[in-house]
Parts: C-alpha cells; sequence; structure tokens
C-alpha cells in the first residue's frame, strides 16, 4: 500500500546526525521506504551506543511521500528509542498524512510525540526541555 502527499518522485534518504549530547536528529527526505527506515533506526541505534539521546528529533518537511511498510520498522525505530531510556520524540510536520502516521506509531509504541510545523519550533520546545545550562555550554543547533 503507498501512501503519497506527492507523485514518487525522488528517491528517499534519512541522514541521522546528533546534535548535541542528549539529541539526535533524522533528517527524512524524498519517497521514504521500509529500507530507509530500517537504515534510520540502525544508524539511530549506532549513533546512541556510546550515549542514549534522552531527545530525538525528525525532520520530515522534505518528505515527499511513505510506503504503508514504513509502519513496522517505524514503530520499531521508536520502540528501541524508548528500549534505551529515551524522553521525548519531537518532529518538524506539514503534511497532514505524516502527522497521523507520526501520532500512530508514537501511540502503538509508547513514545511521546510532540509535531511542531517548522524545525525551529521543534527546537525551541527541545531546549525548554532540557535543564539550564552552563553558559558557553549550550548545545549548536543549527
Amino acid at each position: 500500500m503507498m501512501h503519497s502527499m506527492a507523485e514518487r518522485g525522488e528517491d528517499g534518504a534519512c541522514e541521522v546526525v546528533r546534535i548535541d549530547d542528549d539529541t539526535i536528529e533524522l533528517q527524512w527526505r524524498g519517497y521514504v521506504t521500509a529500507p530507509i527506515v530500517e537504515h534510520g533506526r540502525a544508524e539511530l541505534a549506532r549513533l546512541s551506543q556510546s550515549s542514549p539521546p534522552r531527545f530525538v528529533l525528525h525532520d520530515t518537511l522534505q518528505v515527499t511521500g511513505y510506503d504503508g511498510e514504513v509502519r513496522g520498522p517505524g514503530k520499531q525505530l521508536l520502540l528501541d528509542f524508548r528500549q534505551r531510556g529515551g524522553v521525548l520524540m519531537v518532529a518538524a510536520v506539514e503534511s497532514v498524512l505524516i502527522r497521523m502516521l507520526a501520532t500512530a506509531l508514537g501511540l502503538a509504541a509508547g513514545v511521546p510525540m510532540r509535531l511542531y510545523a517548522t524545525r525551529a519550533e521543534a527546537l525551541v520546545a527541545l531546549r525548554q526541555r532540557r535543564p539550564a545550562r552552563t553558559r558557553g555550554n549550550e548545545p549548536d543547533f543549527h
């Protein structure tokens, strides 16, 4: 089953980066399939080995669509995060379909998921969840 906000178009990808000591970002783009979600899951696990993140940010603003098969590995990604002690996931989401998917996966996995219209809003929400940091030790959110 395919769910698409537009024509399938560009092949999808997921880049996973640690943006500070307790946050990892997954940057999704193009048409997302189950193997792409599995890649994101594997990279999140790899980056979590030395220091599991408390927070994950999903940037979905460049996603053009997704295959229905993403549900299984997507739920497992969230379960893995929760099992490693993750506290909260936030997402930058424009699409109604992706909002519905993110909400359903968060509920199914028991992971709090907060959705925002922009990446900047999601980053502000993450900053507000953190304890006060000492001067000069601010994370480099870009």
